[in-house]
């Protein structure tokens, strides 16, 4: 009985660590464009480079967000993945959690900073599921996950108050559903030997009681 107990919590213990998912660790790409926000049919073509790629404009990536050596491959951590600064007045920046992105817009001028239609995409095979969260601004005009690729367009004409003007933050933050993590091969043969010396240990101490009585 006590045996058949053990293994279940083997087993209980095993499955919990196949279903944990986490995006800490993992790689994802970025991109931020400019998107035109007149009238059709014009609107949301895009009228920049990837700002998100300090190679794109100069200085405009600092050091100390995670794109500042390029905009793909970046280790999700606990430093901001990505960020973009117009001349430290307009602040964008996109930063990943084990299961949430919070992107925000930062205008530190206090005349406002105009702003163009944001185009976001990342991609991360660990992406499965994307849901808005909040965004007290209503800043975010739509979102989606195709396969592993996140796209997100921000340009609500609620939020400028003359002419795309942004005035202070605005956030908006996603909850992420990673992808259930598997357990390493070598994990599970280890496991496996493990619970089977147990098993066999036990069965020679209880021949042993029997032959001793």
């Amino acid at each position: 009985m006590r045996l058949a107990t053990v293994f279940a919590l083997v087993l209980i213990a095993l499955s919990a660590q196949s279903l944990h998912a986490d995006l800490i660790g993992t790689s994802v790409s970025g991109s931020l464009y400019y998107t035109y926000t007149g009238p059709a049919p014009a609107y949301g073509t895009v009228v920049s480079y990837n700002l998100y790629d300090p190679s794109s404009y100069s200085n405009a990536v600092p050091s100390i967000y995670g794109n500042y050596a390029g905009p793909n491959n970046i280790t999700i951590g606990s430093a901001t993945e990505f960020g973009y600064e117009d001349t430290s007045l307009l602040i964008i920046t996109s930063d990943f959690t084990d299961s949430a992105l919070t992107i925000t817009e930062t205008c530190q001028w206090a005349y406002g900073c105009g702003v163009f239609g944001d185009l976001f995409t990342f991609t991360d095979p660990a992406f499965t599921n994307l849901t808005l969260l909040s965004d007290p601004s209503n800043f975010i005009e739509s979102y989606s996950l195709i396969g592993d690729t996140m796209t997100i367009r921000a340009d609500s004409p609620t939020l400028y108050l003359t002419s795309r003007i942004l005035y202070g933050t605005d956030t908006a933050v996603f909850s992420i559903d990673p992808t259930p993590s598997v357990p390493e091969p070598g994990s599970l043969v280890l496991l496996s030997t493990g619970v089977l010396a147990t098993l066999g240990f036990a069965r020679c101490k209880k021949s042993r009681k029997k032959t001793q009585g």
